[in-house]
């Protein structure tokens, strides 16, 4: 009961502030509202933070260079927040996200790694520019340890056969033939090669050149 009371003091807050800075013209409605759910972005409360993304996806391309400065910013909730808009948002310009996702894959966070792995897929092709690093990280298999975290975050490298097939199609099969043997992401390498369909195949009895 306590959460949902202090939450609507919140928003009466938020309602408040933004008629103020209206009312002083420090801001368009568009603008105010924009900032407005960026900073609930890096609420505590979880459903707090999952109205302000919602609304934002529903800005679209209004609101995606405001996210793309949460994914350089310091806050580690509005940051996981901001993977999420890019993952979900279908705007046109999504790809602009792609240096800043490059980036976080190197934070010390299982979440954030699995976040961006599936952000990067879901841009497909336009994420190209990422595809040498998710290579790297899927050689890698590092392994996260931490109380915080989901289970399924534990393992992130095991979200990048998926992506690469998503990214770069039947490129990403040399690499994945390299990893099928390996009992860490052989369930997975296998279900991506099989996204690949029978270009795999073709590719796997193609006779090489000499």
């Amino acid at each position: 009961m306590n959460r949902w009371i202090n939450h609507l003091i919140f928003c009466a807050v938020c309602v408040a502030a933004s008629s103020v800075a209206l009312v002083a013209g420090l801001a368009t409605p568009r603008e105010h509202t924009v900032s407005q759910l960026i900073e609930c972005l890096k609420d505590p409360d979880e459903s707090v933070r999952a109205q302000a993304r919602f609304r934002l996806m529903l800005l679209g391309d209004s609101a995606l260079f405001d996210v793309l400065e949460v994914l350089d910013g310091d806050n580690e909730l509005a940051r996981r927040e901001a993977v999420f808009f890019i993952s979900n948002c279908r705007t046109r310009r999504a790809d602009a996200a792609v240096p800043a996702l490059i980036r976080l894959l190197d934070e010390d966070d299982g979440d954030l790694q699995r976040g961006v792995i599936e952000a990067l897929a879901s841009l497909g092709p336009r994420a190209q520019a990422a595809a040498p690093k998710l290579r790297i990280i899927l050689k890698e298999k590092r392994k996260f340890v931490a109380d915080n975290i989901s289970p399924i975050s534990q393992r992130p490298f095991r979200f990048v056969p998926n992506a690469l097939v998503r990214i770069q199609g039947i490129d990403s099969l040399p690499i994945l033939l390299e990893q099928l043997n390996d009992p860490d992401v052989s369930v997975e390498v296998v279900d991506a090669i099989g996204m690949l369909g029978p270009a795999a195949r073709e590719t796997r009895t193609r006779p090489r050149s000499s």
